[in-house]
């Protein structure tokens, strides 16, 4: 150990490198020179990657394998509320995992908060948009509809007109022609 370190605190070294005051303690103990960072830093990432919770099929989250931003932020808010237990738990239980608990804590909060803020703006621009799949559906459905009725207006006029005079015959025809426009314009992607 260096002389220089004989004089600083277990805590000038655990915020050094941002570790807790007992895994310094314990470096310390092991004869490991705490003024050499090319030896600290590995034996804190040893420790830290040895303390990190493994999953099993016990403990694997939920699957969520729904697409889009709103499904993203919920695996993100479930994520959170998991990052938060753990630090709670190592605060109790393992208070030298506690700092690298409360970084990925703070990280997943910093990556929703962001998501959330951006989310309104995204979801507005969403509702502007147009399903192309639902779009294709619903203009199929008019345009058949559309011929449908094309196709049967001189057969259905030459019906509703027979013995009529010229203005009754006008009047018909501009009725079954406006029902037939208005079908058109009744298409819910030209509804604003």
């Amino acid at each position: 150990m260096s002389p220089k370190s004989k004089n600083l605190s277990l805590r000038h070294y655990a915020n050094l490198y941002g570790c807790s005051h007992s895994l310094i303690a314990t470096i310390k103990k092991e004869g490991i020179d705490l003024d050499d960072e090319t030896l600290v830093r590995p034996r804190i990432s040893s420790n830290l990657v040895k303390n990190q919770p493994v999953f099993s099929a016990g403990n694997i989250p939920a699957e969520n394998t729904e697409s889009g931003l709103r499904a993203v932020i919920d695996r993100l808010r479930d994520a959170e509320l998991n990052s938060y237990k753990d630090y709670i738990e190592n605060l109790k239980n393992n208070p030298s995992n506690a700092p690298v608990s409360l970084k990925i804590w703070h990280s997943i909060i910093d990556q929703l908060r962001k998501l959330e803020t951006e989310n309104p703006k995204i979801e507005e621009e969403n509702h502007d948009s147009i399903n192309r799949k639902e779009m294709a559906q619903v203009l199929g459905d008019l345009f058949q509809n559309l011929r449908l009725d094309l196709d049967s207006l001189p057969r259905k006029i030459a019906y509703l007109t027979q013995g009529k005079n010229k203005i009754e015959i006008e009047r018909i025809t501009e009725k079954e022609t406006n029902r037939i426009i208005d079908s058109l314009y009744a298409c819910e992607f030209l509804k604003i």
